[in-house]
């Protein structure tokens, strides 16, 4: 049987991952432990990238390459210091991290508005922020 993941277990570890899911192992370890299915095959920057989601669970997205994890989003919970990413503004996010984002901000208009995408290298996530609230969270590891 699957393993659940609680919304307080997703806790952000910069660079490392979200969670149980931890970014450079191997997504084998992750599809069987909590029955991930593969929702597309995407195109991420010339790189060829499978994304995962929990069966019956669609805020949690896992991205693997060449068989391992390379990021994980979440868009509903995401916890760092005891405090809930999604949702907040990108001011308090500034704040939690004590660090300013990257100087270029995309600027992205889609059928639902504008979105703002935020990159912090230092702490390997992005961030994507509507109408001034953090909509989604990223772990990335940007060491190479």
């Amino acid at each position: 049987m699957a393993k659940i993941i609680r919304n307080d277990e997703l806790v952000w570890n910069p660079s490392k991952g979200i969670g149980p899911f931890q970014i450079g192992v191997k997504i084998k370890k992750y599809i069987q432990e909590f029955d991930l299915e593969l929702v597309s095959d995407e195109m991420k920057e010339g790189y060829e990238w499978e994304t995962y989601s929990i069966k019956n669970r669609d805020d949690i997205r896992v991205y693997s390459e060449d068989s391992k994890v390379v990021s994980i989003l979440c868009d509903e919970y995401c916890f760092y210091e005891g405090k809930n990413l999604i949702g907040i503004t990108i001011e308090q996010l500034v704040n939690v991290l004590n660090t300013e984002p990257n100087e270029k901000v995309d600027k992205i208009d889609l059928d639902d508005g504008i979105h703002y995408v935020y990159e912090f290298d230092d702490y390997g996530c992005q961030v994507w922020v509507k109408d001034n609230k953090v909509e989604s969270f990223t772990c990335n590891d940007y060491s190479d």
